[in-house]
């Protein structure tokens, strides 16, 4: 299955699972343009399909394309200006939102576009699974308060989620909630989703965002979160 849900009124987000890794053409995008990701706070802008250069983060105005990324653990972030004719995909490892990879996608769109903008967080690994030495956890805790956690078992752990919904907060984003319990978004728990952590796979899911032509309602619970 694949999972296609609003990303605002005028964007659709295509997530692809484990069992469904493509294609796209079904939903109207020509092809997918994206940056080979390397865990920075580099946004590119493409009017090209296909991988544009270093990044992770990348921009279109162009409707024939669909920005993407590739994560397996890390969080994917697709944001839309309001009619859809704006969008970026964001690749938002821990070393990314340290950076704050997403509020400099967020200055590069309100460049662009004085619509509003809204967001959808992908698949990723949840709080309670991101285990990491208790030094990290400092480092980053130390700049990024929300970030701490604790594990299901008790050790040092990241929020991830967290980082991103502040960084959409600050930026005045607006946050499409994903209505499915956290351990089925969660890429370490369920299977439906690739792991590196739990499986160590070079296999990646795709989070690709689409104009949509015939937009629908906001789904309930679309709202800004701190």
């Amino acid at each position: 299955m694949r999972y296609s849900l609003p990303c605002g009124p005028g964007a659709l987000a295509v997530i692809t699972t484990a069992a469904a890794p493509g294609p796209f053409e079904h939903c109207g995008a020509v092809e997918l343009t994206r940056a080979a990701q390397i865990h920075s706070d580099i946004v590119l802008e493409s009017a090209a399909p296909g991988v544009i250069g270093e990044g992770d983060a990348v921009i279109t105005r162009e409707a024939a394309l669909a920005p993407a990324v590739l994560t397996a653990d890390c969080v994917p972030v697709l944001i839309a200006s309001e009619s859809g004719t704006v969008r970026a995909a964001t690749h938002a490892g821990r070393k990314g939102l340290q950076s704050r990879i997403i509020t400099k996608t967020i200055e590069r769109l309100r460049e662009r576009t004085g619509e509003p903008l809204w967001a959808l967080i992908g698949p990723h690994i949840c709080a309670r699974c991101y285990e990491v030495p208790a030094e990290l956890q400092e480092e980053v805790a130390r700049e990024r308060d929300e970030a701490r956690a604790t594990t299901s078992w008790g050790t040092p752990g990241l929020n991830l989620t967290a980082m991103a919904r502040r960084e959409l907060a600050d930026g005045g984003v607006c946050n499409v909630e994903v209505d499915v319990p956290t351990e089925q978004w969660c890429t370490l728990e369920n299977e439906a989703w690739w792991s590196y952590r739990r499986d160590g796979t070079s296999r990646r899911i795709t989070s690709a965002l689409l104009i949509d032509d015939t937009p629908s309602p906001l789904p309930p619970g679309a709202q800004n979160h701190p």
